[in-house]
């Protein structure tokens, strides 16, 4: 987590330094995340509904390129059931996206930007809660899971008056969460995959 932090930090002082145009701000929306995964005959699952939210840092260039970091907490996880009961895995994380925009004017005052962003992010928590017509409990998992996670953003904002964003984008995970703790199936890989739609405001 301290090299991380580290580097979130050269990152952004590196774009505070070669841009001069900074605008800060504010987003959050909606997540609706899955598992994907590489294990045949797998159990199937289903989207953890969740949330999205923190601090927008916008650089300018001279051309209609954008850099974009953010700082966001991003919940994500699955569904599933086994016979009566419903199984939610929860595992929320720290994460810095970095996206690269180009600006395209659509009208006055409208512009749509067409984003791909890496992004890497560290776990702060994971459960699994059950609950059934006799059971409702949950246990602990953020000790067994891999709990560093990267991969690539590809979406769409669309910017009004300069000071909204409206956007979506389809978050591919590249790191798998159950890491060196699969000591079942070597092979098998477990990412986080689905869809964030978020609003924001920049200052």
């Amino acid at each position: 987590m301290k090299k991380t932090l580290i580097i979130l930090a050269l990152t952004v002082l590196s774009l505070s330094l070669a841009f001069a145009d900074v605008t800060y701000g504010l987003r959050g929306g909606l997540n609706m995340m899955n598992r994907a995964t590489t294990q045949e005959n797998a159990l199937e699952t289903g989207d953890r509904s969740g949330f999205h939210g923190g601090l927008v840092l916008q650089y300018r260039t001279d051309s209609n390129f954008i850099v974009q970091p953010e700082i966001l907490y991003s919940q994500k996880g699955y569904t599933y059931k086994v016979l009566t009961v419903d199984t939610t895995t929860m595992m929320d994380y720290v994460e810095v996206p970095i996206l690269l925009k180009y600006n395209i004017k659509a009208a006055k005052g409208l512009y749509i930007q067409p984003t791909v962003a890496p992004f890497v992010g560290y776990a702060v928590v994971g459960k699994n809660t059950f609950k059934g017509a006799v059971i409702e409990d949950e246990t602990d998992i953020l000790e067994d899971i891999n709990r560093l996670n990267y991969g690539l953003d590809f979406g769409l904002d669309i910017q009004v008056i300069d000071r909204v964003l409206v956007g979506a984008r389809y978050q591919l995970g590249l790191a798998d969460f159950d890491g060196d703790n699969n000591v079942i199936e070597k092979n098998k890989k477990d990412t986080h995959n689905g869809l964030m739609v978020s609003l924001g405001f920049l200052f």
